[in-house]
């Protein structure tokens, strides 16, 4: 409590006390009778004496943040109050004094959520100038979407009021969301008609037949009607659900319950209620988190029965408790990091109502005759909407109803409202029906502002043109009606038209000619629909003016596994942004990308566009952003030269403030910390980066009353030595530019950061040259494609108990101008594709069904995760999941590769990567998950010419571990007995890939007899006609290794893997910068000999690989990895 004596200082005229846990002020406050500005925020004070209104002298009062629920009823003398803060309180109504104050010029109501009215009062209050009532989203009068405007909008409001009888109307809508075919349309049609009516679609139409995008109804209630917001459950859609995304609605979510049922068995409780439920709440929550409780309802239910209806539903309530509570444990953690930034989901943070109250849960089945639900329903939706309902001055009304007239066109122009309506002042009206979603007027985009957009299904027609060809087969369907048409002065043939799209396909590049015939049955002007869709960052561009301009599209491009530039000898800025609380939804993702594409558009000179980034190159820096969905993070990387480091720090800077800033001003409810990485720690090629979260030069926070948030960053120009707390090593210290921005960089600065760098480089060299010498190997750098290969020490101790499972190895980018030089040689190599170098399919049998005779393959994981890793490093795509392509039958491993054949991507790819991983026997027998045998011919068959066009020509690398028998070789040592066989090794727990248990392996029989069932190939295998003389044979350009000979075992451990997988990912990470296919199996093949001979315990015996090459032309095969190191539109 403040101390009476304060009071005696008469003559005070300023009085700071914010922040200082004061709870009760004293009733002698009011004898500061000089008292001119007075600071209380941040104070828990809750109730305020009334002896604070007889401060006469009072100019300033600030009580911002206090916990105040109530105001003094009266008030002695304010009079001279000109500047009035009550922000972030729990104000429920003003009283009467506060209107009669007559010198008041500031009064700020921000963030007073129970907030319900202002009083026509502040027609009286002549001074005042400024009247904050954002975030005050419960007031009905006037209304929140009237009040956020400020005070002329209020004044307008109340004179119009008493113009005119008043008309009442509910302000928000009703948002139905879910999943596609969950029921949302058949229960928007059950509620307008008051039947059971179902819509029926099959899941392999071309189109969402019943809602494409979203659809806007009106339903008739007891007290008024209200809108019904019926959103596409199609992904693709999803761009399109910030459209509608205002002030506020009531949720009703859709669950399909036996849906729901089944993704639990197949994918957890927990996964199953995110894709449900959670992910779906995301959607609005983020965008208002002043929602009110959610209304669900259950459908499909009859699919169940009774127990198993229990059963499902129960489980949801329960896991979404669940994942609520996982929820707030993060944001109690996160408040500690920013206590002002958070803006709290109410509905989510209130643990004393649950999350879907049991009143407000519907089931609903294929009854046809049921109808006491849907009564029950509207009465809830009715119970629901009446605490929306306002009251509108009839003009305003006047003015809506003038611009529906025009239902026959896309758009009314704002010109001929204000001709119609010259004394209503009608922007004010204008901006209000956009903030309630009754109409889009863009007042602030110039190409629209000029235009009234009041037809929803036109603009929904927009983006259904462009987005609903989501997949290639909906794009055939759309080729099959092309028809020939003008651009420019020329013809688009369906030739030209279908590279189009597969360039929009593969790199997200949308040329405009394809654009304009996309949009072509729309009916607004090319100009307007362009401009909506950039509007909406569905889109960017164009990315030059010209006859052939250019769009790009994230949503639409492809997913890339990393990042796409050279960061060795160049020093690598990279941020991190986390992402916690509810899940951002991916498209928002797709909008970041699309927000950093447009900040840089003027500083670029290359752009690349993919579903999960974007790439962009401005001199002799690339920025790149990648989204990581799964880990729920943005990473921005910035690679640069010594010489433009000032200027990418900007660039990071800039990256970083505009995706916080697009994060905060949709997205209110989003958790963010930033994470930065020491880039002396990259340089140096350290596993174990210095890392901070939330640094202290960074500072951002997000107040609602501005268009976006305040972001502050301190600037650390100059060479300044500072510590880098690696995690592996001792501290060490490094000039500034490498932790901290770096704005401004003299020519003097920038010699000396790169003679330190020098240095670095010459020490790393040195190192790495000394290790070599000393195991009597020549230094990687000037080892040749010529050279053979030594194997040393340090190399092969991957396959010891003291190195990690996982292969953390940074990989050796092309350095050597020969090397280079191969990369456009079309007559000695293999040409690779630029921005990705191929697909890779990964198939892992780990355990065997039906047989105790096989064991399961223990450390098969490992090896997965250490060739996938290499994989994407090399800049391959790897396809699907783990989970995905484990333990499948042999039927479903052909339809995974023929799936993966027929993509069409393959044709501007350079080479294909095949790995199959599992348990084998002799004649290249392998093993499925219901432990019957396949032939690898019929795998390499599936993979020729006439089953794989894409790929002719190009090299297929099939990688195949696995046992080629059963035998062990021991070389001239005398055999050891099966009994000693399963010793457990002294340094790592080892084991062989049996197959059988059986001294003698089943051997492939002939057709027509019992045994291992062959392969028969189908048609497309049959002998082609001598006549037809083919070019290119079934078995040419395949490169196939193996990890045993034939007839013998190969060797896996438990803990690390198998040693043909480690030495394989080790030797590429290191060697595939100098060296082709070829001998980069020689050294393996040697490494894996080598290391199984040196093992201390010899009851496993040696372990040789071997390969089969059908390379054609005498070319070779090099991966060329990191290079070129910028990547230019194919």
């Amino acid at each position: 409590m403040l101390p009476e004596s304060i009071t005696s200082l008469s003559s005070l005229e300023e009085l700071d006390l914010s922040e200082c846990k004061i709870s009760q002020l004293p009733e002698s406050l009011g004898s500061l009778t000089s008292l001119r500005k007075l600071d209380l925020n941040r104070n828990p004070i809750e109730v305020l004496p009334e002896s604070i209104t007889a401060l006469s002298s009072l100019e300033e009062l600030n009580l911002s943040d206090c916990k105040i629920s109530q105001l003094p009823d009266r008030c002695h003398s304010l009079q001279m109050l000109r500047d009035l803060d009550l922000s972030f309180n729990y104000i429920q109504s003003l009283p009467l004094w506060i209107y009669k104050l007559e010198m008041l010029e500031r009064l700020d109501l921000m963030e007073n959520a129970k907030l319900k009215k202002i009083k026509s009062g502040v027609l009286e209050m002549k001074s005042l100038d400024s009247l904050d009532c954002e975030g005050c989203e419960n007031l009905k009068e006037p209304p929140y979407s009237v009040c956020k405007q400020g005070v002329e909008a209020i004044r307008k409001f109340f004179v119009d009021l008493a113009a005119d009888k008043p008309v009442k109307l509910v302000e928000v809508p009703v948002a139905v969301i879910g999943n596609t075919l969950s029921g949302k349309t058949s229960l928007f049609r059950t509620l307008k008609t008051g039947k059971r009516v179902l819509t029926h679609r099959d899941r392999s139409s071309e189109q969402d037949e019943t809602t494409r995008v979203f659809q806007v109804e009106e339903l008739p209630l007891e007290a008024t009607k209200v809108k019904l917001f019926d959103y596409g459950g199609n992904r693709v859609y999803h761009l399109a659900y910030q459209i509608l995304s205002k002030e506020g609605c009531v949720p009703l979510i859709v669950v399909d319950l036996a849906d729901f049922a089944k993704n639990v068995q197949n994918k957890g409780t927990e996964e199953a209620c995110r894709m449900v439920c959670f992910n779906w709440l995301s959607h609005l929550y983020l965008a208002c988190p002043k929602l009110g409780p959610p209304i669900l309802v259950l459908t499909h239910t009859d699919e169940l029965t009774s127990a198993q209806r229990s059963q499902a539903r129960e489980d949801l309530l329960t896991e979404a408790e669940s994942i609520r509570g996982k929820l707030l444990e993060e944001e109690r953690q996160l408040e500690t990091l920013f206590p002002k930034v958070l803006t709290v989901v109410e509905h989510l943070s209130n643990m004393n109502l649950p999350l879907f109250d049991e009143g407000e849960i519907f089931e609903f089945g294929n009854d046809l005759k049921e109808t006491s639900n849907i009564e029950l329903l509207k009465k809830k939706l009715n119970e629901r909407c009446e605490k929306h309902i306002v009251e509108l001055p009839q003009l305003w009304n006047s003015v809506e109803r003038f611009i529906q007239q025009f239902s026959e066109q896309p758009y009314v122009e704002v010109s001929t409202v204000l001709e119609n309506f010259p004394n209503a002042d009608p922007l004010i009206i204008l901006r209000y029906m956009h903030n309630a979603g009754r109409v889009f007027f863009f007042e602030k985009i110039k190409s629209l502002s000029s235009f009234i957009l009041h037809r929803f299904s036109e603009i929904t027609s927009v983006i259904n043109l462009l987005f609903h060809h989501s997949s290639p087969e909906q794009w055939d369907n759309h080729l099959s009606k092309f028809k020939v048409f003008p651009h420019h002065g020329r013809e688009i043939g369906k030739f030209e038209y279908k590279q189009l799209v597969q360039r929009l396909l593969y790199d997200g590049v949308l040329a405009e000619a394809l654009l304009k015939n996309l949009l072509k049955d729309s009916a607004f002007p090319f100009a307007v629909s362009r401009e909506l869709l950039r509007s909406f960052l569905m889109i960017h561009g164009p990315i030059e003016e010209s006859p052939n301009a250019e769009y790009l599209v994230p949503a639409l491009a492809l997913t890339s596994p990393g990042v796409l530039f050279e960061t060795k000898n160049k020093l690598q800025l990279r941020l991190d942004i986390l992402l916690g609380g509810l899940s951002i939804p991916e498209y928002v993702h797709q909008q970041m990308s699309v927000t950093v594409l447009n900040v840089l558009q003027n500083h670029c000179h290359e752009t690349s566009a993919l579903k999960n980034g974007v790439n962009i190159a401005h001199g002799d820096s690339v920025t790149s952003v990648v989204h990581h969905l799964q880990k729920r993070l943005v990473e921005v990387n910035v690679s640069t030269s010594t010489e433009e480091l000032s200027e990418s720090w900007k660039c990071l800077i800039c990256v970083t403030e505009a995706i916080i800033c697009q994060l905060f001003q949709s997205w209110k409810a989003c958790r963010v910390t930033i994470r930065t990485y020491c880039s002396h720690c990259f340089f140096i090629g350290s596993q174990e980066p210095d890392i901070q979260d939330n640094p202290p030069w960074l500072y951002f926070q997000y107040k609602p009353d501005e268009e976006k948030p305040e972001v502050k960053v301190t600037d650390y120009s100059g060479i300044k030595p500072v510590i880098c707390k690696k995690r592996s090593s001792a501290p060490v210290k490094v000039p500034t530019p490498l932790r901290f921005p770096c704005f401004h960089l003299t020519d003097n600065e920038i010699k000396k950061l790169k003679e330190f760098l020098f240095k670095l480089e010459q020490c790393q060299a040195n190192f790495e040259q000394a290790q070599s010498e000393d195991e009597g190997v020549p230094p990687v750098e000037i080892l040749t494609g010529d050279d053979e290969s030594v194997v040393s020490d340090s190399e092969e101790s991957h396959c010891d108990d003291t190195s990690s499972p996982l292969i953390s190895m940074r990989l050796v980018t092309v350095r050597e101008k020969k090397i280079k030089d191969l990369y456009t040689n079309k007559d000695k190599v293999y040409q690779m594709s630029k921005k990705r170098r191929g697909r890779a399919l990964i198939l892992n049998i780990k355990t065997f069904q039906q047989s105790t005779r096989h064991d399961t393959r223990h450390g098969s994981d490992i090896d997965y995760a250490n060739l996938e890793r290499l994989l994407k490093d090399l800049k391959f795509d790897v396809a699907k999941t783990q989970t995905e392509l484990t333990d499948l039958s042999f039927e479903t491993i052909l339809k995974e590769i023929q799936e993966e054949t027929s993509r069409e991507e393959h044709y501007r790819l350079g080479m294909f990567v095949l790995i199959i991983m599992s348990h084998g026997t002799e004649g290249d027998m392998l093993l499925d998950h219901h432990a019957k045998y396949f032939s690898l011919v019929s795998i390499r068959d599936s993979l020729s010419p006439r089953r794989f066009p894409a790929m002719a020509g190009k090299p297929k690398l099939i990688i195949v571990q696995a046992c080629s028998g059963d035998r062990f070789d021991y070389g001239d040592l005398q055999e050891i007995p099966d009994s000693e066989i399963s010793r457990t090794p002294t340094t790592v727990k080892l084991c062989v890939e049996q197959q059988s248990s059986s001294s003698t392996p089943p051997v492939p029989a002939a057709k027509g007899t019992t045994g291992l069932p062959s392969f028969v190939p189908c048609s497309d295998y049959d002998q082609p006609p001598r006549s037809a003389r083919p070019t290119v044979l079934n078995v040419d350009d395949f490169f196939i290794m193996k990890s045993s000979c034939e007839s013998y075992r190969s060797i896996r451990s438990t803990t690390h893997g198998s040693w043909f997988i480690r030495l394989l990912v080790a030797t590429f990470y290191r060697h595939a910068c100098h060296r082709d296919i070829e001998s980069l199996f020689k050294i393996v093949q040697k490494r894996v000999r080598k290391v199984s001979m040196s093992q201390k315990n010899d009851t496993q015996g040696g372990n040789v690989p071997t390969s089969t090459c059908t390379f054609t032309h005498g070319r070779k095969l090099y991966l060329f990895p990191g290079f070129p190191s910028r990547y230019r539109r194919e």
